[in-house]
């Protein structure tokens, strides 16, 4: 886990752990028309 300050001075933490599969359904619920203009089509299975 590590500690980090937003450009606002916010502070959280965050910690990280591999990606599974069920995760796919929240991963997917991320996705908007927004996202898919920015960054294109992403093939969640690739993100696995």
């Amino acid at each position: 886990m590590i500690t980090e300050t937003s450009s606002r001075g916010d502070i959280g933490e965050i910690s990280a752990r591999r990606t599974e599969s069920r995760d796919v359904s929240d991963i997917i619920g991320l996705f908007s028309n927004t996202t898919d203009v920015l960054f294109g089509r992403i093939d969640v299975v690739y993100l696995l």
